[in-house]
């Protein structure tokens, strides 16, 4: 692993150690200030709009001005952002601080051209597949210290914890190596990327499937809460165990560009929405949150499959439209999710499994059959990246 993985990891395990509190325990919070799950799924819903809108733009951004600026800059308005939320006294006012954290999630299309970038000798999937992992490993630890807390003290203190490890992530990327900035001879840009036929076919069969896997997620530690009467220090525990689970398999089969690892990653969702949605104790929860880690391989092994589509100077536009897509499944699916529990709490999780068993069936459509399918994990590791200039 090459130092500015090394830097750039260890920012991503002291962020996602602040982001396992909010991430897993906000819609809590959310609703102990008085949003009513149809709220909480449009708070979630334009949140996750705002951050996909944010995409292109940090893509493009970094590609012409490089792509250290744009991850300091995330850091420093993730800061800003916590530090709202933690003073918020009213729904409003956190509801803003909760949204510019979303925007600060434009760090993703960034990072992947910066990791894409690197001299290293893994291949691009492998990296972004360990990088993802420290950001897990450090989310394992989140959500259950956050339970904690507000277990003690109350929903809110987490958040005063948040800005502490924010900080201290942010101070460490300013000791991430800069890149040169690949100038290509070449007019390429979003008209380029739009008549790309193939990546509009890969990130539309990859919407409905991320659709799929997520449409019960949002409102789930809600449906635990309210309807299977568990508490908040264990749904914290359960968010660290789908933390555990995003490390295990994206360094286990994250390094996989096959039909295989999609295939994996949707069974283990739907195998988790049935245990959370017919379990009946907090093994079969905490089994259900280790499988739902899957939606994250699944986003893992996509982005690396980009690519396949773009060239090096334009990596980050690339990034950033496949990111705008991932995060927009998430806008689409949070008020329909909201609205589907509002009629019957439960009825997220039979839809979801009926469209996940459709996905199955679009995986050929995804990936055609390559030898790769076949490939051992030794064989993966020597591919290298392809370099274009």
């Amino acid at each position: 692993m090459t130092r500015d993985l090394k830097v750039l990891g260890l920012a991503s395990l002291i962020w996602g150690f602040g982001d396992g509190m909010i991430i897993y325990l906000t819609p809590l919070y959310l609703s102990e200030l008085g949003a009513d799950p149809s709220q909480i799924g449009g708070i979630l819903g334009i949140g996750a709009l705002l951050m996909a809108l944010s995409q292109i733009p940090a893509g493009i951004l970094s590609d012409r001005f490089g792509r250290k600026p744009l991850l300091l800059i995330s850091g420093l308005i993730g800061l800003i952002a916590t530090v709202i939320m933690s003073l918020a006294a009213s729904l409003t006012v956190f509801v803003v601080g909760f949204w510019l954290w979303f925007i600060s999630g434009f760090m993703f299309s960034p990072m992947a051209s910066y990791i894409s970038a690197t001299k290293s000798p893994w291949a691009f999937t492998r990296s972004l597949a360990t990088i993802s992992a420290l950001y897990g490993m450090g989310s394992i630890f989140g959500p259950v210290t956050g339970g904690q807390i507000a277990q003690v003290f109350e929903l809110r203190t987490i958040y005063l914890v948040a800005i502490l490890s924010t900080s201290i992530s942010a101070i460490t990327l300013v000791f991430l190596p800069p890149q040169p900035i690949v100038k290509s001879t070449k007019r390429e840009g979003l008209g380029t990327v739009r008549s790309n036929l193939p990546l509009i076919k890969f990130l539309a069969i990859a919407f409905f499937i991320l659709l799929a896997m997520s449409l019960s997620w949002p409102l789930t530690p809600v449906y635990l809460q309210e309807i299977k009467l568990v508490s908040v220090a264990t749904i914290g525990i359960l968010g660290s165990l789908n933390a555990l689970g995003v490390v295990i398999l994206n360094l286990v089969v994250g390094r996989f560009k096959s039909r295989q690892g999609f295939l994996i990653s949707l069974v283990l969702v739907g195998f988790s929405v049935i245990f959370i949605w017919k379990g009946m104790g907090i093994l079969w929860y905490g089994l259900g949150y280790f499988f739902a880690a899957g939606f994250r391989l699944f986003r893992v092994l996509a982005t690396g499959h980009i690519e396949s589509f773009v060239s090096i100077d334009t990596a980050g536009l690339g990034y950033g439209i496949a990111e705008t897509v991932w995060i927009l499944t998430f806008v689409v699916v949070s008020p329909i999710a909201g609205f589907l529990y509002e009629v019957e709490p439960e009825l997220p999780f039979p839809v979801s499994l009926v469209m996940i068993l459709i996905s199955i069936l679009l995986i050929p459509r995804l990936i055609p059959p390559t030898p790769q399918d076949i490939t051992t994990t030794t064989q993966v590791e020597t591919f290298t990246r392809k370099e274009t200039t």
